[in-house]
């Protein structure tokens, strides 16, 4: 692969929701991580996050966590026996929610804030695509 064509598919790739992409072919291997935030939610006035914050109040916000690749979803993690998260759980940020496995690669499916979970938006054993909801929770530090 050359140089160019990577650059020409951080480009493609920077313009999705993509977090994780990785693509092998014989010995080359290539594995692209991408850091996305969730977008501003603005009101008439500003963001009205912002405002809330500085009056040392807490946010509390609803929170949909997203596929960041496609795969089957799981609850609990294949190999582990840790009962996954159920509703009213405290969960703290990078806590994993869930999975998502291609083959025998398992990607973590994680809280992006400390909050209280919701609830799986799918079934266990489904297969899920990119974007597609995965997990509800109230976030206390939710990202702004």
């Amino acid at each position: 692969m050359q140089i160019e064509d990577i650059k020409t598919l951080i480009e493609q790739l920077d313009a999705t929701p993509i977090r994780e992409f990785e693509y092998t072919h014989g010995a080359e291997a290539l594995r692209l991580v991408f850091s996305r935030q969730p977008a501003i939610a603005q009101g008439e006035n500003g963001t009205a996050s912002a405002m809330a914050l500085q009056a040392d109040t807490v946010v509390r916000q609803a929170v949909v966590i997203r596929a960041q690749n496609v795969g089957i979803y799981t609850r609990g993690h294949p190999l582990g026996d840790m009962p996954p998260a159920s509703q009213g759980d405290l969960v703290l940020e990078g806590q994993h929610l869930g999975y998502i496995s291609v083959a025998s690669v398992v990607s973590a499916v994680q809280a992006p804030c400390r909050g209280r979970f919701g609830r799986h938006i799918v079934q266990d054993g489904c297969v899920v695509g990119y974007g597609d909801p995965l997990v509800e929770m109230e976030g206390v530090d939710a990202p702004s």
